[in-house]
């Protein structure tokens, strides 16, 4: 079983959804709701897919502003969770990103399984630091740098 990792294109779109939508249906929560996102970044390069026997298996999208990359999902089928496909699809994510000029990635998890994998990846709580603008109550974000570049401190009155 040879798992590949592509670029994401809309020729992946329909299958991926459709696994979303009956994840989202058996009451596993999972990012169907984000279709359009998906769909978005499907489309324009700003993702990429696992694939076997032609068909994706999980994805990551990602985005760029700026000096900063942030990974904005990663989903992997239920059927093949737990084999190390989350981290290859981060990993190829931050080859991208860090070949477009991103300094470093951001991720905001929303389950601890996500919290242990971007730990494990290098990721470092990013909760506290200052510059990160981020409610009080929203979800953990983790930031990997992935050169020496470190952003501005904010200014005091800002």
């Amino acid at each position: 079983m040879t798992i590949a990792i592509d670029p994401a294109t809309s020729a992946h779109l329909d299958a991926t959804l459709a696994w979303l939508r009956e994840e989202e249906a058996a009451g596993h929560g999972g990012f169907y709701c984000n279709r359009p996102t998906i769909a978005r970044c499907f489309g324009d390069g700003r993702g990429v897919c696992a694939v076997l026997n032609g068909s994706p298996i999980g994805f990551v999208v990602f985005g760029r502003c700026g000096d900063e990359g942030e990974i904005l999902i990663v989903e992997v089928h239920p059927e093949h969770r737990r084999q190390g496909i989350a981290a290859r699809l981060i990993a190829a994510a931050e080859e991208r990103l860090k070949d477009s000029g991103a300094q470093c990635i951001d991720v905001e998890c929303t389950s601890s399984y996500g919290e242990a994998l971007c730990r494990s990846l290098g990721y470092e709580d990013y909760e506290d630091d200052p510059r990160n603008y981020r409610e009080p109550d929203a979800n953990p974000t983790f930031r990997k740098y992935l050169t020496d570049w470190r952003p501005k401190e904010r200014h005091p009155w800002a």
